[in-house]
């Protein structure tokens, strides 16, 4: 089962099953026919009174939207052998049920995340920070009012986290930028203070990431030199290095879990990268 394609984890694994005999070809085919009704469905809720037809774009949409739900099912229980189990044993639209379900749960839990993020806000002017936590969280939540239709859709938010790259998309994407923000907002409380701290209240830049300026005044404040030989020719496995050591000694003294201070650590790597390029461009200069 280690080769299931979880990008179409509901569709793979029906072809896996049918092809090592798990499940007949019948149950494979009234599987597929079942999605094919129940796509159907969603279509006509989608046409106005008196049409006939759905627009391409629509239908495909809708699609997508079953896919992906179902796909978020799947891989959030991680578990072959229950999924192909509901195959022998539940009908289709039961299954999809189910994925809806998990969808409705899904966007709970963002819910959840955002008033945590409400609560441990930074207080600050930064309009792009500002305008993603009072707003545009708020309008991506209720722009997935129905878990069954579009929870795919492509959303942005203004303000940038520091660990950006991600394949998630639709719900699981604002799932993973909220988990992502709510972590760094309690970070940058941690190292500056419940009250924040002047240098974040006016920021110019309005592309920052606050975390990341929390982490840079973090290093300065440790009389962290980006100027000297040895930093300026540091190799990878030293930046690593060095890193590793300033994530664990903050983790000593403030008792953080392993994920915070995971999460401390790449960003400094990326951080320190980034000061390194600097101080030779002005090592050169």
């Amino acid at each position: 089962m280690d080769t299931i394609d979880k990008a179409n984890y509901f569709g793979s694994l029906i072809k896996m099953s049918t092809e090592q005999g798990i499940i007949s070809e019948s149950t494979a085919n009234a599987l597929t026919l079942q999605f094919s009704e129940r796509l159907a469905t969603m279509c006509k809720a989608f046409m106005s009174e008196g049409s006939t037809s759905i627009r391409v774009e629509i239908a495909e949409d809708l699609f997508s939207s079953m896919m992906y739900s179902l796909n978020y099912y799947f891989n959030t229980n991680n578990n072959a052998e229950t999924a192909i189990e509901a195959f022998q044993t539940l009908s289709f639209n039961e299954i999809y049920d189910k994925s809806l379900k998990s969808i409705d749960a899904l966007k709970r839990k963002i819910t959840h995340f955002h008033h945590l993020i409400i609560e441990t806000r930074i207080p600050t002017d930064n309009f792009n920070y500002n305008l993603t936590v009072d707003i545009e969280i708020k309008k991506a939540i209720a722009a997935f009012y129905r878990a069954n239709y579009f929870p795919h859709e492509p959303v942005l938010f203004s303000y940038r986290v520091s660990h950006e790259e991600t394949d998630d998309v639709g719900m699981t994407y604002i799932f993973d930028y909220c988990k992502k923000l709510l972590t760094e907002n309690k970070l940058c409380r941690l190292f500056l203070g419940e009250g924040g701290n002047k240098s974040l209240l006016s920021v110019e830049d309005e592309q920052c990431n606050l975390f990341d300026m929390c982490l840079k005044q973090l290093l300065l404040d440790k009389a962290f030199n980006m100027f000297t030989p040895a930093f300026l020719n540091a190799g990878h496995g030293e930046v690593e290095a060095f890193a590793s050591e300033l994530s664990r000694r903050i983790q000593e003294q403030s008792k953080l879990s392993d994920f915070y201070t995971d999460y401390t650590r790449v960003a400094l790597c990326r951080i320190i990268r980034e000061m390194i390029a600097f101080g030779r461009v002005r090592a050169e200069s």
